[in-house]
C-alpha cells in the first residue's frame, strides 16, 4: 500500500533492487547532501563572517602601549600580593591554623610542620623556586565543628592546599580530625 512501483516513478526505479542497495543509495543520497551543506554552504559562511570581521576591527595603535603598562602594573599588583601573603604565613605561621581550629570549637591534639624546598627544573613550568609547608596535625570534636573548620580554611586569606583528611568516629558523637595540608610560598629573590 506503501509502496507502490507502479504509480511513482522514482518507487518503481527502486523497486527491482533488493533493499539492501535501497538503504545504500538512501545513505550516500543524505550524506552527499550533509557534505554540499557543510563545504558549499556552511564552511563558505563561516569563511566570509570570519574574513568580513576581521577587516573591520582595527586596533588603535596606543592600545598596545596602554595595555603593556597595565600588564606591568597586574604583575606587579599580582607580586606584592604574593609578598604579602608570604609575610602573613611567615610571620603568624602555624598560629592561623590554629586560630582556624580555635574558632571552630574543636579541641587540638598534635601538629607537625615540615618545610621542603623546591627548585625550577626543566621538566617543570616554574622559574622560581618555592618553599613548600606541610602541616599535619590533629583535632577531636563533633562533626559539625569538623566542618565548621573547614569552611573556615575555605574562606581563608592563606591558601591551604588539603592532601589528605581522616575522620575516626569516637564516642559520645565525637571525631577524631587527621589533617595533612600544603602551603605553597614563592621565596624571596
Amino acid at each position: 500500500m506503501y509502496f507502490m512501483p507502479r504509480t511513482n516513478w522514482v518507487c518503481a526505479r527502486f523497486a527491482p533492487l533488493s533493499s539492501m542497495q535501497r538503504y545504500g543509495i538512501t545513505v550516500l543520497f543524505l550524506s552527499s547532501l550533509l557534505f554540499v551543506w557543510y563545504y558549499g554552504i556552511y564552511c563558505r559562511l563561516a569563511r566570509s563572517i570570519a574574513f568580513n570581521s576581521g577587516c573591520t576591527y582595527q586596533q588603535p595603535a596606543g592600545s598596545v602601549a596602554v595595555s603593556g603598562t597595565a600588564l606591568i602594573e597586574a604583575v606587579d599588583a599580582a607580586q606584592s600580593a604574593l609578598n604579602d601573603y608570604n609575610k602573613a604565613w611567615r610571620s603568624a605561621g602555624i598560629e592561623l591554623l590554629l586560630e582556624h581550629v580555635t574558632k571552630s570549637g574543636l579541641r587540638f591534639v598534635s601538629c607537625d610542620v615540615v618545610t621542603k624546598q623546591y627548585a625550577p627544573t626543566k621538566a617543570t613550568t616554574l622559574s622560581r623556586p618555592f618553599v613548600q609547608d606541610i602541616v599535619t596535625f590533629r583535632a577531636v570534636g563533633t562533626l559539625k565543628q569538623c566542618s565548621r573548620f573547614f569552611a573556615l580554611i575555605s574562606a581563608a586569606t592563606t591558601q591551604f592546599k588539603i592532601e589528605q583528611i581522616d575522620l575516626a568516629a569516637t564516642e559520645n558523637n565525637q571525631y577524631t580530625l587527621s589533617c595533612m595540608m600544603s602551603v605553597i610560598m614563592a621565596t624571596e629573590q
